[in-house]
């Protein structure tokens, strides 16, 4: 996880993930935990391929969360995020 941004307007969290590694990651198959309750979300791009940076956003309330990213092959992306 490279960054994120929330969007105040629209309650928007946008994350963006650079794939440092090697293996092509399927985004219809990850998911989205906000304080482990999985969400939906939507990825900029249907895969994320190595060097390449996908953005996942997800609608949630003004707040701080713990957001856990879960790829297929069980990789995962854990970090605090705050509005």
């Amino acid at each position: 996880m490279i960054s994120y941004y929330y969007n105040s307007s629209s309650s928007l969290f946008i994350v963006n993930l650079t794939n440092n590694g090697s293996q092509v990651f399927n985004m219809s198959l990850a998911n989205v935990l906000v304080n482990g309750t999985l969400v939906k979300f939507n990825a900029s791009s249907e895969f994320l391929f190595p060097l390449q940076t996908v953005s996942v956003k997800f609608k949630e309330p003004a707040g701080t969360y713990s957001l856990e990213i879960v790829m297929p092959d069980g990789f995962e992306i854990f970090r605090q995020v705050v509005s």
